[in-house]
């Protein structure tokens, strides 16, 4: 996730890319060992005392990486050192490094959909070279067997490359205050208000805007909000697209992210979609339009909003008694239809190695040590949200009141695109997005406008399937 948006031309990642791919040369062979595995720490003895630098968001999901790096350190004699920045920081830093051809940072975690358009120009190492070094793989490590499919295979290969590793499982979640549902009194009044209706956490469209209405209430003191929606530039593209697939809408028609299919981001799925949440707007507080990941998680943790819409990689902070005095109040659950059927948007942060780090193998040893069973797990326990199978079966992380949601949504996860255009469509839409909910245009003709300009910008790798209509 997620703290948006330094808007940079697509041309110009590219463009600057190339020079990191062009100072490096990805193909070249992992130094070569003439030994097979043993453990980490003697797989690591040719590469102790570099240093691995890394870039990511700071969010939960880095945070726990960092309460563990000194293990990983005194295994290796390898150092660690993590650079903390929001979203934009990231990419930005990533396009400054390629500027200057080269690289800052050894191993450096983006948005999975990033991936296309770093792979067209060769910025990222194929982690298949050092998953061959005997010398260097660990044969425990199974990742297709030890974690969840099919997210481990979209966040992680890109036309049947392996070219990263997530950092945490991520997924659309509803967060939303659970004590005030069984509340007695709340439950009477929701009963009068609407004919007799039992009040309970939202299992439909419907249920969500209903208690989005019931829960808005402005002139209270303090005042009271029925949803936190994240209006900003930075964070409207990933809520909308949660409510998108809860009805049945996509923005292209694939089946993996890495693939072109038809655009049909204006269906009348889309439609009905992008009309809600236009409607569940109406209950968000007045300045949600400076809405940040950050700034609505805050004002969940304090009691502002009824309930939100978030992303799991960010659920820790609501059971955190030193961050919010409403720790163990809070429900969770997944976007639903009509019907009940869950739909929940994949995501993940992924690390990747850049084609011209000069600290490769450790950064491979570092990324395969993180994915470890006992790593996986203390890392969940810490704040993150482990892709990891193994990590679900331990009684600690039963007990966490949002792991329920989680392991549901595995059921209805879907992919978002992934293609070097990707972010081209995350901007068009989100300028879009901007207008409809602003009630500049319509629902209709505001997706209408976006399908035309991502069929231009796709140039011919997929058409419309829904004409504009007039």
């Amino acid at each position: 996730m997620k703290n948006r948006r330094v808007v940079l031309p697509v041309f110009l990642l590219a463009a600057s890319v190339i020079m990191v791919a062009c100072s490096a040369d990805p193909s070249k062979p992992i130094q070569s060992q003439n030994r097979g595995w043993t453990d980490l720490r003697s797989a690591a003895a040719p590469y102790r005392g570099q240093v691995v630098r890394v870039l990511g968001e700071d969010l939960p999901p880095l945070h726990s990486l960092d309460t563990m790096r000194e293990r990983f350190e005194e295994s290796t004699g390898i150092r660690v050192e993590i650079d903390f920045k929001n979203h934009s920081r990231v990419i930005q830093s990533v396009l400054e490094g390629a500027l200057r051809n080269g690289s800052d940072y050894d191993l450096i975690f983006v948005p999975h959909k990033e991936l296309g358009r770093l792979d067209a120009v060769g910025a990222m190492r194929d982690l298949s070279q050092f998953a061959g070094n005997a010398a260097l793989k660990d044969p425990a490590f199974d990742p297709k067997q030890q974690f969840f499919e099919p997210f481990w295979s979209e966040v992680t290969e890109y036309n049947g490359k392996w070219l990263a590793m997530p950092l945490y499982l991520g997924g659309s979640v509803i967060v939303y205050r659970k004590d005030l549902v069984e509340d007695e009194g709340e439950r009477r009044r929701f009963a009068a208000r609407y004919n007799g209706a039992n009040l309970a956490g939202p299992r439909n469209p419907a249920d969500l805007l209903r208690l989005a209405e019931f829960f808005n209430r402005p002139r209270s003191s303090p005042p009271m909000y029925g949803v936190s929606l994240l209006l900003s530039e930075e964070s409207l593209w990933y809520e909308w697209q949660s409510i998108l697939f809860a009805f049945g809408g996509n923005v292209l028609d694939t089946r993996h992210g890495w693939e072109y299919g038809d655009i049909v981001v204006n269906s009348p799925e889309a439609e009905r979609a992008t009309a809600f949440y236009r409607a569940l707007s109406r209950y968000t507080p007045p300045d949600a339009s400076s809405y940040s990941w950050g700034l609505g998680i805050a004002k969940q943790q304090a009691g502002v909003n009824f309930m939100t819409l978030l992303q799991y990689d960010v659920v820790a902070e609501f059971e955190n008694p030193s961050k919010t005095k409403f720790a163990g109040r809070f429900g969770y659950e997944l976007p639903r239809n009509e019907s009940g059927r869950c739909s929940s948007q994949l995501e993940s942060w992924v690390g990747f190695i850049p084609s011209a780090t000069r600290s490769a193998e450790a950064s491979w040893l570092l990324l395969q040590w993180m994915m470890a069973a006992n790593v996986q797990l203390q890392m969940h326990l810490e704040g993150n949200v482990s892709p990891r199978k193994s990590t679900y079966d331990d009684a600690k992380v039963k007990a966490i009141p949002a792991v329920p949601t989680i392991l549901e949504s595995l059921t209805c996860m879907v992919p978002k695109p992934t293609i070097p255009e990707a972010d081209a469509i995350q901007q068009i839409l989100t300028r879009h997005l901007q207008a409809i909910m602003s009630e500049k245009t319509t629902p209709q003709r505001g997706l209408d406008a976006a399908a035309v300009e991502i069929n231009g910008r796709l140039s011919g790798k997929a058409k419309l399937r829904f004409p504009p209509r007039s």
